[in-house]
């Protein structure tokens, strides 16, 4: 009897280990492509509203690359005349932006003269660090939008680290006279997303 019992209790055993294994591994595995699945579903949703936020950054710095005012303000010789003007004559605006537009982001516009100088930030407050600086060593983006004419969009990093810009040149009658950019903050964008915990 023992002999027979011994040899089907072990085959049992191994039989049960090999089922156990196999299942214990497709567990795992199973758990591992949802985790990819997942991970490539969070990765395309950020990509997708980076993008999408940069379209909204360019076109609110379209609105004010074609302002008027942001116009006469780029032909004053003085600088901290041309800011205070364009505080001023946008604050509307920006109000405005703020509270119907940008629902959950936060509205920071920069105005940039040639080849790629700080004229005004509109988020600081006078004399703050609002204007002035040279930014031809680290933003290439401005650069590039007052040396070709063009709107640029995308990732870049400025002072306040990698945030989503949209940048647009002035002109008047085909001459570049600056450019503008709004952006928005990487948490900005993330916090808007309302991603699932984990």
């Amino acid at each position: 009897r023992n002999k027979f019992l011994i040899p089907t209790a072990i085959v049992l055993i191994l039989i049960i280990g090999t089922i156990s294994y196999y299942a214990w591994k497709r567990v795992v595995t199973r758990k591992q492509e949802k985790a990819e699945y997942n991970s490539t579903m969070i990765r395309d949703d950020i990509n997708r509203n980076i993008i999408q936020s940069s379209e909204v950054a360019r076109m609110i710095s379209s609105l004010f690359a074609s302002n008027e005012a942001v116009i006469k303000a780029y032909e004053m010789p003085d600088d901290d005349q041309a800011r205070a003007y364009l505080r001023k004559e946008l604050a509307g605006e920006f109000q405005a932006l703020r509270k119907t537009i940008l629902n959950g982001y936060d509205l920071r516009i920069h105005f940039h003269k040639p080849p790629a100088q700080s004229l005004l930030r509109e988020w600081r407050k006078p004399g703050d660090g609002d204007g002035g600086d040279d930014l031809s060593s680290f933003r290439s983006m401005v650069v590039k939008t007052i040396r070709t004419s063009k709107h640029y969009t995308g990732i870049e990093a400025g002072r306040g680290g990698l945030v989503v810009r949209g940048i647009s040149p002035i002109t008047k009658k085909g001459k570049v006279l600056g450019s503008v950019e709004n952006f928005f903050l990487l948490t900005d964008v993330m916090n808007n997303m309302k991603l699932e915990e984990g």
